[in-house]
């Protein structure tokens, strides 16, 4: 059977002229060398992607991050805003109510109160949550659901001290397993005493988190590719721009197979002894995708110029093997003269097979 392969072999290298053979070489030599650089290369590359992939990742994290703050820090500016109007000033003036402890507020539920502005002069900023009117020692006695949802009482037993502090920083509270972003402004006449304050209490929920950034989220879950999210104590997710990916009360561990944390950072809204943070998470689906781009497109160039250089390499050894057969025929017509040989029957094929042959 070896002698067989071996005659056949023979047989092959015997009848295929020169130049043939040498575009053969040419071809399997390139093909060679483009596997191994292919390999190399592919892998080398993904090393240096991962990296730069992360860190592009957490400086979008970061920029998730400096865009919610600033949405954030506009209600802060809406309030201070509302709290400098004349109307409430002066409705607090003549407001004589009991502050000897909470009561049950009045909640504005069909009409505006009478010290809010028109809502043609609304900012565009406020559409959801409660405007609440405190007494001078903090106790709620006026409400105004802007979004005409209903006023949860819970939110009625606000701890004293944390609606005070509230005017001097905003905080994020959890109240029945919901976040709220609290800011207050203290109302003062010229003479700068304090008649209360006003307060704006805004569920963060998916929708606040997806406003706050601006366009930059996609709300279409085949595009979503990035995640936001609040953590509390635990790494207890509080809220999520995808509740049907992060559910409030979920752990963010549990969806780390289809998603890797770009970055998490301390939220300086957390109240105190119930720190916060900021979570933003990037689909693995869409971090794959994005490395067999680069990988695909610089597949592709790399083809491109194997394919290149394979040419030019064959059509080299091609012509110098076309040059070299005809000599070597030249060669092999000589020997056949020089041995006598009239009617030979192999004339064709490796000339240089058939000069050792002669």
């Amino acid at each position: 059977m070896d002698i067989e392969k071996t005659s056949r072999f023979s047989k092959l290298i015997r009848y295929t002229p020169l130049p043939l053979q040498s575009m053969f070489v040419g071809l399997v030599c390139g093909l060679i060398v483009w596997v191994v650089l292919d390999f190399v290369q592919s892998r080398a590359l993904k090393e240096i992607l991962g990296p730069q992939f992360a860190a592009q990742l957490e400086q979008r994290a970061g920029e998730n991050l400096l865009r919610l703050d600033g949405y954030l820090q506009r209600y802060k500016l809406v309030v201070q805003l509302l709290a400098l109007n004349e109307n409430l000033i002066r409705y607090l003036g003549k407001s004589n109510w009991n502050i000897e402890g909470p009561i049950l507020a009045k909640v504005y539920e069909k009409e505006s109160p009478p010290w809010l502005l028109d809502k043609a002069h609304w900012p565009a900023l406020l559409k959801r949550g409660f405007l609440v009117l405190v007494d001078e020692k903090g106790y709620t006695q006026e409400v105004f659901p802007i979004d005409g949802k209903p006023f949860p009482q819970s939110l009625n037993a606000l701890n004293l001290s944390l609606q005070l502090k509230a005017r001097d920083r905003p905080f994020i509270i959890e109240i029945d397993k919901q976040p709220y972003f609290l800011t207050a402004h203290s109302v003062s006449d010229v003479s700068e005493k304090n008649h209360g304050g006003l307060m704006l209490i805004t569920p963060i929920d998916a929708d606040t988190l997806i406003d706050s950034q601006q366009g930059f989220y996609l709300r279409e879950y085949p595009l979503r590719d990035t995640v936001i999210a609040l953590l509390g104590s635990g790494q207890r997710v509080l809220t999520s721009s995808a509740i049907d990916i992060m559910s409030a009360g979920s752990g963010i561990n549990e969806i780390r197979n289809s998603y890797n944390l770009s970055g998490r950072f301390p939220f300086e809204y957390g109240s105190e002894g119930d720190p916060v943070e900021f979570a933003v998470l990037f689909s693995q689906q869409k971090f794959d995708e994005m490395s067999e781009g680069v990988l695909m497109l610089e597949r592709q160039q790399r083809i491109a110029a194997s394919l290149i250089f394979v040419a030019v390499f064959t059509a080299v050894i091609s012509l110098i093997s076309i040059r070299t057969n005809r000599l070597l025929k030249r060669i092999e017509n000589f020997s056949r003269e020089a041995l006598d040989i009239k009617n030979p029957n192999d004339v064709r094929g490796n000339q240089l097979v058939l000069i050792e042959d002669r």
